[in-house]
C-alpha cells in the first residue's frame, strides 16, 4: 500500500462499529505522497485504526512499514482523547515511524513488535516483549511471505538501510534449484521483470532499479523523500514451473530435516512431539484464539526436552477452534484447530 491520496487502511468510523477486524501481512509506505509536493514526514498515516466508537476485537499481526525519517507518520491506534476503546491485538510486526496512541485503552495485546520511530504510544515498560528505538534501524532486513492465495507467489520485503546496490536473498526453502522464476517489483508489476532465469540460491535481488510510478496528469508528484530507492523495495516472485513449497499443505517443520506432530489437548497442554530429532533453537510456537488473543507463545529453546524429544508448555484451553503457528526460519505453519480433534503429522 503505497502513494496515493490518503490514508492507506483506513479503519475509522463516526456513527458505525470498528470491532473484529484482522490486519495481517500488510506493507505500506509513503501513503498520501500522490499529493503534489515531496513531505518528509509524510501526508497521512499508513495504518489508522480509530474513530469516535471503540475499537474492539482487532488484530494487528505481521505487518511491515517503511519511513524515511523516524519522525514521519506511520501508525495511529485510536482517535480523540476520550473514546473508551476496549481490546487490540498487535503481534510480531515491523513498524518503522512514529506510532501514535490516542484515547483511552481497556486493555491490548503487544508482543513481537519491533517499534522505530521518534513518537511512540505505548510505554516500553508497560509492554516489555517488544523492541524499541527512536532511531531508524541499521543494516538489511529481508522477509518472505509465502502467498496464501497463489501458491505461484512469493512476497519479498527488503529494507536495506546501508543502500546496497544489491540484495542476497535465500529463498532454498520456497523454491528448488532449477526452478523457471520471475521477480517483478512493485513499481513495476507487468514491465520487465528486475531478474528472471532457473533458481539458484541465493538471489542478488537489485535495489532501486526501477523509478515509481506517477499519479495520472502529476508527472512529479513522487518526488525526494517518497521515494525510497535503494533503501526499501518489495518484490514479488513468481515460479513459472508450479507452486513455491507451502505450509498449507506440508506438515514439516524444515529446519533440522525432522518431522513433528501435534496435539491440542482441552484444559491440558499442546504436545509438540519431534520424531527423532531435537528441535533447533530459533523454532516458535503460537496458540491464538479466533478473536486473535495469544494463548502462549514459546521459543523451543526455553522448553523442556526429555529423552522422548517430546515438548510440552501450559496452554490453558477451552474447547473450542483455535489458529496454532509454528515459525521456522523461512517458513510459516497455520493451522486453524478444533482442541481435541487436531492431530498434523506424517
Amino acid at each position: 500500500i503505497f502513494f496515493g491520496y490518503g490514508f492507506g487502511i483506513h479503519a475509522y468510523t463516526e456513527n458505525g462499529d470498528i470491532q473484529g477486524f484482522n490486519f495481517e501481512r500488510n506493507v505500506w509506505f509513503r501513503t498520501g505522497a500522490s499529493v503534489s509536493g515531496s513531505s518528509t514526514l509524510g501526508q497521512s498515516d499508513g495504518l489508522l485504526i480509530g474513530g469516535l466508537q471503540p475499537v474492539d476485537r482487532v488484530t494487528v499481526r505481521e505487518n511491515y512499514s517503511w519511513v524515511p525519517d523516524p519522525n514521519a507518520r506511520s501508525v495511529r491506534f485510536g482517535w480523540g482523547s476520550t473514546v473508551e476503546n476496549k481490546f487490540i491485538d498487535v503481534n510480531d510486526n515491523y513498524f518503522v515511524g512514529n506510532v501514535v496512541t490516542q484515547g483511552l485503552w481497556k486493555s491490548a495485546e503487544v508482543e513481537g513488535n519491533h517499534f522505530f520511530g521518534a513518537v511512540i504510544g505505548p510505554e516500553p515498560s508497560d509492554f516489555p516483549n517488544n523492541s524499541f528505538s527512536k532511531q531508524l534501524p541499521t543494516g538489511t532486513k529481508t522477509v518472505l511471505h509465502q502467498n496464501k492465495y497463489d501458491p505461484r507467489r512469493i512476497d519479498v520485503i527488503i529494507y536495506n538501510w546501508n543502500k546496497d546496490n544489491l540484495v542476497p536473498v535465500n529463498l532454498d526453502t520456497m523454491l528448488s534449484p532449477g526452478t523457471d522464476f520471475t521477480v517483478h517489483s512493485i513499481f513495476d508489476l507487468w514491465g520487465e521483470p528486475v531478474l528472471n532465469g532457473k533458481y539458484q540460491d541465493p538471489l542478488h535481488l537489485p535495489m532501486g532499479s526501477k523509478p515509481p510510478p506517477q499519479p495520472s496528469g502529476f508527472p512529479n508528484a513522487i518526488m525526494g523523500d517518497d521515494i525510497p530507492g535503494k533503501s526499501f523495495e518489495v518484490f514479488i516472485v513468481r515460479s513459472l514451473d508450479g507452486s513455491v513449497s507451502s505450509a498449507r499443505n506440508k506438515p514439516v517443520v524444515n529446519i533440522s530435516r525432522s518431522n513433528f506432530t501435534f496435539k491440542l489437548v482441552r484444559n491440558n497442554t499442546l504436545c509438540i512431539t519431534n520424531q527423532g530429532v531435537p528441535l533447533t533453537g530459533n523454532t516458535e510456537f503460537t496458540i491464538h484464539s479466533l478473536s486473535g488473543r495469544v494463548i502462549a507463545r514459546h521459543l523451543t529453546g526455553n522448553l523442556p526436552v526429555n529423552t522422548s524429544y517430546e515438548y510440552q508448555f501450559p496452554a490453558t484451553i477451552s474447547n473450542g477452534m483455535y489458529v496454532c503457528t509454528i515459525k521456522a526460519g523461512n517458513m510459516v505453519y497455520r493451522r486453524m484447530v478444533a482442541s481435541e480433534n487436531w492431530r498434523c503429522g506424517n
